[in-house]
């Protein structure tokens, strides 16, 4: 009872004290209390956050530790190629043409990226082999830049090094980077890094190459093509020719050199994976050192009419003959979902190819289930066929009074009447063609962007991509 009256009296004789007196008061009774443990800590008033509003609004989760960009001058470089492939069905080319469109090489360069294997495309010297078109798919693309190092040059094995390099206290920072495993790791799967290799400082992807290799898919399910007629047509492609009649003209290019050298072309039975003797599939091998826009695929449709007897084998010696044929007549091209880029052969590089390991089992894991996927797409495609058919699948019948033209889609185009190619009408002169482009707005408003982008890249000491198509 008498504490209670203490308190009472005590707090009446506050309440008319001064605020000096008070603050004083506290500060004495403050001094008193041990402070033993962050808990016993006295309160402090709240502080408004610049960050994250007053203290009333915060919540207990820290802050987010922004990541700290990455700095490439603490790691060496050096200059690399990748033989990579890929599945061009779903894809817009090869060739990057922008943020937006969705080709390999935008999946490329955000790998590249997102590794810190470069840091901008422009400016890591990048070159490409051959530029492959919509659809087209690849097993042996193959593409140059300088990247990220682990290893410095003096120690690089190529060199004559110990193959790794030491840190500031001595200790090895690791042999190379495993550049395949790197990119597949953050790939899409229809996009795979098959090996890596240096090259030297003068080397280019394009340029380089001294030859290219490319496979071209076919079936002949009723064997209604003349294959030895189409193998003598083939046989005309080998050797140096002008190949302007096999190529689709591409004025901002404004090509005046059409010769190219084939070196191999013959067309072979393909069994398959796994083997099957009774596919009915057959590939046209085709070896060059250089190709024009859309060559094989012009080659291809010729092939097409000279094995469904709709044109002699001769018909190819006289589309490379320019007194015969000296502009090009209208044909379509043969289709785009066969085609692959198979290989691309270089002097003096040695691939390095990924050693056996878990992450190597898993991405052929994922190639097979892809494989085994569309495997079982056709098993459940042709049982379709074989019960709307009620029992043996019937392909589909000539229409009576119509020739049905194949361009390697499986489904053939049907025509009232064929035009023999001697008698279809014939394109401009790439001369003529050219001129008028080099006359429109058009190709004065890309000359103008050319020259500005050229300016911009000198000025940041960076590579124009879009030069080396």
């Amino acid at each position: 009872m008498v504490g209670t009256m203490d308190q009472a009296a005590t707090s009446l004789i506050y309440e008319e004290w001064e605020k000096s007196k008070l603050i004083q008061r506290i500060k004495e009774l403050e001094a008193r209390i041990p402070i033993n443990s962050k808990t016993d800590a006295p309160m402090q008033a709240p502080e408004a956050s610049k960050e994250y509003g007053p203290a009333s609004c915060r919540t207990n989760k820290r802050p987010e530790k922004r990541p700290k960009p990455f700095d490439f001058d603490k790691y060496p470089s050096r200059y690399i190629a990748i033989k990579f492939g890929y599945v061009g069905w779903h894809y817009s080319g090869l060739a990057w043409s922008g943020p937006a469109v969705p080709t390999v090489e935008t999946e490329l360069f955000k790998a590249l990226q997102k590794t810190r294997l470069i840091q901008d495309p422009d400016t890591c010297r990048y070159s490409r082999c051959g530029r492959t078109d919509r659809g087209v798919s690849s097993t042996g693309q193959v593409s140059a830049f300088i990247a990220r190092s682990n290893v410095n040059p003096e120690d690089r094995l190529e060199t004559g090094g110990r193959g790794y390099s030491l840190n500031e206290k001595g200790h090895s920072r690791g042999e190379e980077l495993d550049y395949v495993q790197m990119l597949n790791g953050v790939l899409p799967p229809s996009i795979r890094v098959r090996a890596w290799a240096p090259v030297p400082d003068d080397f280019h992807a394009r340029f380089s190459c001294r030859a290219r290799h490319y496979r071209y898919f076919f079936t002949d399910l009723r064997e209604e093509l003349d294959i030895e007629a189409m193998r003598k047509a083939a046989g005309y492609f080998i050797g140096e020719h002008d190949f302007r009649n096999f190529c689709k003209l591409d004025v901002q290019m404004q090509i005046t050199n059409f010769k190219r050298t084939m070196i191999s072309a013959e067309i072979v039975p393909y069994e398959g994976v796994p083997p099957n003797d009774m596919s009915r599939m057959w590939m046209f091998k085709l070896k060059g050192t250089a190709f024009l826009w859309h060559q094989v695929r012009c080659m291809m449709s010729i092939l097409f009419l000279v094995g469904q007897g709709l044109e002699k084998p001769e018909i190819v010696a006289d589309l490379l003959d320019m007194e015969k044929y000296s502009t090009k007549p209208l044909y379509e091209i043969a289709h785009d979902i066969p085609l692959v880029l198979y290989d691309c052969d270089f002097d003096g590089i040695e691939w390095r190819y990924p050693e056996k390991s878990g992450f190597q089992e898993k991405m052929m894991a994922n190639l097979f289930g892809a494989w085994h996927e569309h495997k079982l797409r056709e098993t459940v495609t042709g049982l379709l066929c074989s019960t709307f058919a009620r029992g043996e699948i019937t392909l589909q019948e000539k229409p009576k009074g119509q020739v049905v033209v194949n361009k390697g889609s499986g489904v053939g185009q049907g025509q009232r009447h064929y035009y023999a190619i001697a008698k279809r009408r014939r394109l401009e002169a790439f001369e003529v063609t050219n001129e008028r482009y080099r006359k429109s707005a058009k190709y004065e408003e890309k000359q103008l962007k050319f020259e500005a982008r050229r300016m911009e890249k000198e000025e940041n000491g960076a590579h124009d991509i879009m030069e080396d198509v």
